[in-house]
């Protein structure tokens, strides 16, 4: 599930993981975790008296010591390769808008913006969501009841389109589903036509944002909120 919770730290637009997979990341450290206790409890043995080493409960015994030192630090030294893996095949998401780049979509483009990966490995689509701040309605016209909510793309169309916008016509917003590909963005590439706007989209739109997640090849979930229009590409 995306966050609903409505942030105003800049915070909110860096990129970050959200979740990893466990048998990978979370249970070698609670086995680490385990084999530290065990280390301590056989330590605490060894420095007390040998007619108390027989008498309960200290004469319980999982690991010796000796074992115990060799898995905890071939643990230790899994757990760091896998953070330096994942750090090295993670995906960057980011965002680059061109005034003067026309749209493939629309005619008269003023804003395209083109959707990128700036890491090295690819992200695989998990969720995406989308929320908006319009200016003021016309006359008559009804507003979006919450700008903090996160909208599908169905959703979040059709209802700039009831501002009198028109798909296709005065923005595109590219329909990303879940389980599409991100590859990386080689060098010089703008990325993918994410969205675009002409000049009474951008007049009347104050805010468009969408939220993000993605997996990466070890299972990792990452998440980043991206901006196309309001102050400033995040």
């Amino acid at each position: 599930m995306l966050e609903r919770k409505s942030h105003t730290s800049a915070e909110q637009y860096f990129q970050r993981r959200v979740s990893a997979i466990s048998f990978n990341f979370i249970i070698p450290k609670i086995v680490l975790g385990a084999l530290i206790l065990d280390i301590a409890w056989e330590i605490f043995k060894e420095n007390i008296s040998l007619r108390m080493q027989h008498d309960w409960p200290w004469r319980i015994n999982l690991l010796n010591l000796s074992t115990s030192a060799t898995v905890a630090g071939i643990l230790i030294s899994i757990i760091v390769a896998r953070a330096q893996f994942s750090r090295s095949i993670s995906p960057a998401l980011g965002l680059s808008s061109m005034v003067t780049e026309k749209s493939r979509v629309i005619k008269r483009s003023q804003l395209t913006v083109y959707l990128h990966n700036s890491g090295s490995g690819r992200a695989i689509l998990r969720d995406v969501k989308y929320r908006y701040t319009m200016a003021a309605p016309a006359h008559g016209q009804a507003s979006i009841d919450d700008p903090n909510r996160w909208l599908s793309w169905n959703e979040t169309v059709h209802a700039i389109e009831k501002f009198g916008l028109g798909h296709y016509v005065d923005f595109f917003l590219l329909h990303l589903t879940s389980g599409a590909v991100i590859r990386p963005t080689i060098a010089d590439s703008k990325g993918r036509e994410f969205a675009a706007f002409n000049a009474k989209a951008t007049a009347k739109l104050l805010r468009l944002e969408a939220l993000l997640q993605v997996e990466d090849i070890l299972g990792d979930v990452h998440q980043r909120i991206i901006r196309f229009v309001g102050t400033g590409i995040v």
